[in-house]
């Protein structure tokens, strides 16, 4: 209830932490409430449903205001005011949303790979026919040195190559649109990071940009699956080579504490705009041209079903993304 126009004179907790106000105070003038509650006194209307945003530590929060003129002296008239807080609402219909756009993903990953799956290993088998038919047919070819035989061999590894990517996209596919349970082991930290490293740095060299390592002086364990965890760290720092101008640094940074691993990547890269950063983990959405932005998306689903979080935050000039993993030894 608000008097002598915007002086409150009752107030709840919520409201309290919302306007930063107790009883007796004047509602924040650079406020929304404090222009419709000015309207309301001096034109004695009421407002009935009036959607209407105020700001709170950095948050929007999304309001619904009712206020009704009471009964009172003209000199110093009040006002019933009722803020309804929009947020689990909005928050409901996001997570509904979120589910039925998962829902949509399963069924074009089962209808995809219906139709790719049995045509990619139909073609990895005539490759294999084809690699052993050469063989057969053209004397000293298995020879190391042979002309043909390091060309042939390159050639073959790159089919190969390429149809295990498709796979493996399309199986990343089925992950994402219809999550299922996965098995997770015991994972060392150090032993993890000395088999995945070398892939890191070679996919640093082919994006010419220099890495930064920092690793714990401790070793400790995570539980988790190892070759999902690797493509979801993976697909993290592909991120930060690509966003990263050739010959900057990219930052890669293993923590421990007792109870917690932390994965820090950082990039000076270009960043990502404000507004999208909330949406960031969400499928299709991404600041590639050419991307169809389900990366973000797998690695949140994989580093979620170990029991972790992924964090994006911005930066001045880059983006840090850090994974958050419990330490279970």
């Amino acid at each position: 209830m608000i008097e002598s126009l915007t002086r409150v004179v009752f107030i709840n907790e919520k409201a309290k932490r919302l306007y930063s106000v107790r009883v007796g105070d004047e509602v924040p003038a650079d406020t929304q409430l404090y222009s419709a509650t000015r309207f309301t006194l001096e034109q004695q209307k009421r407002i009935a449903g009036l959607p209407m945003c105020e700001h709170s530590d950095g948050k929007v929060v999304s309001l619904t205001l009712y206020a009704y003129p009471l009964p009172g002296s003209e000199t110093n008239p009040s006002l019933l005011v009722i803020l309804c807080d929009n947020n689990p609402l909005h928050q409901y219909y996001e997570t509904r949303i979120s589910q039925e756009k998962l829902t949509l993903i399963g069924d074009m990953a089962a209808a995809t790979a219906d139709i790719i799956l049995n045509p990619l290993a139909v073609i990895k088998g005539i490759l294999q026919l084809i690699e052993q038919s050469l063989h057969t047919h053209i004397p000293g070819l298995d020879a190391p040195v042979h002309p043909m035989h390091k060309k042939i061999e390159h050639y073959f590894q790159t089919a190969y190559d390429q149809v295990k990517a498709i796979d493996g996209h399309l199986q990343r596919f089925l992950l994402l649109g219809k999550p299922a349970k996965i098995p997770l082991t015991c994972i060392r930290v150090i032993s993890f990071l000395q088999e995945f490293m070398p892939l890191v740095q070679m996919k640093a060299l082919e994006n010419k940009v220099r890495l930064i390592c920092e690793y714990p002086h401790i070793d400790g364990q995570i539980l988790g699956h190892l070759s999902y965890f690797k493509e979801a760290l993976l697909a993290l720092l592909e991120n930060a080579f690509e966003a990263t101008e050739q010959g900057e640094a990219v930052t890669f940074r293993v923590e421990m504490t007792k109870r917690t691993v932390y994965f820090t990547i950082i990039d000076y890269g270009s960043g990502i705009p404000p507004d999208l950063i909330p949406h960031m983990k969400a499928p299709f959405v991404t600041t590639k041209d050419k991307a169809l932005g389900l990366g973000l998306s797998y690695s949140d689903l994989m580093i979620d079903k170990m029991g972790g979080t992924l964090n994006i935050s911005p930066l001045q000039e880059g983006v840090k993304v850090q994974v958050r993993l419990p330490r279970i030894d």
